[in-house]
């Protein structure tokens, strides 16, 4: 599994980037372009994902945990909604 604990990707072009399974515990993704990107199983505690481009909610439906993690209100209203154990302390 890839650790990449508190990495900072604001802004980055992630586009199809494959995070399957990654630590990304801490990491900043601020405004990061994650059309496409493989997020299966990926460690998103307290991640900040606002603003996050192309970030979609089946994206976000194959993490691992968003516990603690940032979101742009309507992605995290979804989330409450649709996948609420994401949400939970892991």
């Amino acid at each position: 599994m890839p650790t990449l604990r508190e990495p900072t990707f604001g802004g980055a072009n992630l586009e199809r980037a494959n995070l399957n399974d990654a630590n990304l515990e801490r990491a900043n993704l601020e405004r990061a372009n994650l059309e496409r990107a493989n997020l299966e199983r990926a460690n998103l505690i307290s991640a900040n994902l606002e603003g996050a481009i192309n970030l979609t909610i089946e994206q976000l439906s194959k993490v691992k945990t968003l516990y603690k993690a940032k979101l742009d209100s309507a992605l995290m209203e979804q989330v409450k909604e649709k996948y609420p154990h994401l949400l939970e302390r892991p």
